[in-house]
């Protein structure tokens, strides 16, 4: 059986999440199935203490200093600062992810992190002799590659994407949308290796087949009854304030809410006196089945979510949206009208009055919007193009 290292980490759910969309669907679709084993390079006992604390700090980070973060994004996304940070990142990790490539002996990795594209150039120029620049690759003294070691770089941000994830080290990148396409190749990435597949997913938001009234039964959801889904996390502070509101509302509403593991939003959600229907859940590991049950979703623009709810056909109510790549996945949501930022709880107030007008005629409307904008075989898409690149590799060192 072939084998894929999926490389990722763990700030925020999205890196992980998508690890976990793609290894379910090296599973599923390549004809032999591909074995998929999931390393976080930044776990490695020889990485740092601080690089590894960076996955632990960043939801803190983003809830308590905000502006800590945005002005460290914005100073951190120029070509010096990004290539230094490679060239640094390539010296700390390049141990941790040999270690990696030995123990495993893939047949092709994939990152979903960004931090692992200047370690991927590293390992390349020792193993390979390979390096890969603007004008195209080369090989140093003259040596012919005996095994080349396929590379594919998922992108998991759906508009703002910092530089530090574009590199020439890929054999492939894959991006979610032709804004984000456009971008790599203003970089200089070649054009036919930026390939626009979406953000992977969970496959079984596409493989689930029971109807919308089934799935709620099994919640003991009201068929009939407008139902949201509310998915908070440590770093969406204001979400309880805008559930509130809707409590309070007066619309003909139930809610479903998963707090993401976050035990104080838990905890509040539980002590609120509900005039509604609702069902509340610490950490759900059933949410593809909530998605597919709901009618709109109200959450953070993370890149992940964000793909998520747009491939259930979810329009979007956009809480405590961070400033960077979050901001361009709110654009992506609001310019495609599958969604709404809330600035106030005076937003939230309007727009449910607006999606939920004449029988949910704009509610229906903007769940349209969003099954256009939204690409759930982003898993299966990657999965296959995996294969593809481990057989050309095959079919070159056969000849």
């Amino acid at each position: 059986m072939k084998k894929a290292l999926i490389l990722t980490a763990d700030a925020g759910f999205g890196h992980r999440a998508a690890a976990n969309a793609i290894a379910d669907a090296l599973k599923r679709y390549p004809d032999p199935a591909i074995e998929p084993t999931i390393v976080n390079l930044l776990d490695d006992p020889s990485t740092p203490q601080w690089l590894r604390g960076t996955q632990s700090d960043f939801d803190r980070i983003v809830r308590e200093i905000p502006k800590v973060y945005e002005v460290a994004y914005d100073q951190s996304d120029k070509a010096g600062p990004s290539t230094v940070a490679n060239l640094g990142l390539a010296a700390i990790l390049y141990n941790p992810l040999s270690k990696a490539i030995k123990e495993v002996e893939p047949d092709i990795v994939i990152s979903t992190y960004p931090l692992y594209s200047g370690p991927m150039g590293a390992w390349y120029m020792r193993n390979e002799s390979l390096i890969r620049t603007r004008e195209g690759e080369q090989y140093l003294s003259g040596n012919s590659k005996k095994q080349h070691l396929p590379f594919i770089h998922v992108i998991t941000d759906l508009y703002s994407v910092h530089s530090i994830w574009f590199s020439y080290a890929p054999d492939r990148i894959c991006v979610s949308t032709d804004k984000v396409r456009m971008d790599a190749i203003q970089f200089g990435c070649s054009p036919s290796n930026v390939i626009v597949t979406g953000i992977p997913v969970r496959p079984d938001l596409t493989e689930i087949q029971t109807n919308k009234t089934k799935l709620r039964s099994l919640y003991g959801l009201e068929p009939d009854l407008p139902l949201m889904l509310a998915v908070g996390s440590k770093r969406v502070t204001s979400m309880i304030d805008y559930l509130k509101v809707v409590n309070y509302s007066g619309h003909r509403l139930q809610i479903v809410m998963a707090a993401g593991g976050d035990d104080d939003l838990y905890r509040q959600m539980k002590e609120i006196e509900w005039h509604i229907p609702v069902k509340i859940f610490n950490y759900c590991n059933t949410l593809s089945e909530l998605m597919l049950a709901s009618d709109m979703i109200l959450t953070k623009a993370g890149g992940l979510i964000t793909s998520e709810s747009l491939a259930a056909g979810l329009p979007m109510l956009l809480c405590d949206v961070l400033p960077g790549q979050e901001e361009g996945n709110a654009k992506v949501v609001e310019d495609g009208g599958a969604g709404k930022v809330l600035h106030t709880q005076l937003d939230l107030l309007e727009t449910l009055c607006n999606m939920l007008l004449d029988d949910g005629r704009k509610l229906k409307f903007m769940q349209q919007k969003a099954k256009q904008i939204g690409k759930p075989n982003a898993a299966k898409d990657i999965s296959l193009m995996a294969e593809e690149l481990i057989g050309q590799e095959l079919g070159v060192n056969s000849k």
